[in-house]
């Protein structure tokens, strides 16, 4: 009984993602960017990134962006299909970082989201 829940459930994030992905990108400085694409199975109401956690290699979690946060608004898009968008983070040269990503989609007949981990990349 509780296996076929786990199987609608994902059954039903399958319906609203048709893929994701992120990377984190090095841009000098200590900067980076986590450089993300959301494609929903059609139109939605809301798809994008909802949070993003920025990680030292050491698995120390050191920020939280959240598209809620005023002036993060563009992590998160209405009413489409599809929103790809690079997200800052001011890090320091020479620190390995990684990046989750949890993606999240919504239309009128619900909502879901994902988790997706990039590779370890090095400030520069």
């Amino acid at each position: 009984e509780i296996g076929s829940g786990l199987v609608g459930s994902e059954m039903c994030i399958r319906d609203r993602f048709t893929g994701y992905g992120a990377s984190v990108v090095a841009s000098g400085n200590g900067k980076i960017n986590v450089e993300f694409t959301v494609v929903g199975t059609g139109t939605m109401t809301k798809l994008g990134a909802s949070l993003i956690y920025i990680y030292k290699s050491d698995g120390t979690r050191i920020a939280t962006i959240s598209h809620a946060t005023k002036g993060n608004e563009y992590m998160m898009k209405s009413n489409t299909a599809f929103h790809s968008d690079s997200v800052p983070y001011a890090g320091v040269a020479g620190q390995k970082y990684y990046a989750v990503v949890i993606f999240f989609a919504k239309n009128s007949s619900g909502s879901d989201s994902r988790s997706y981990t990039t590779s370890i990349t090095t400030a520069k």
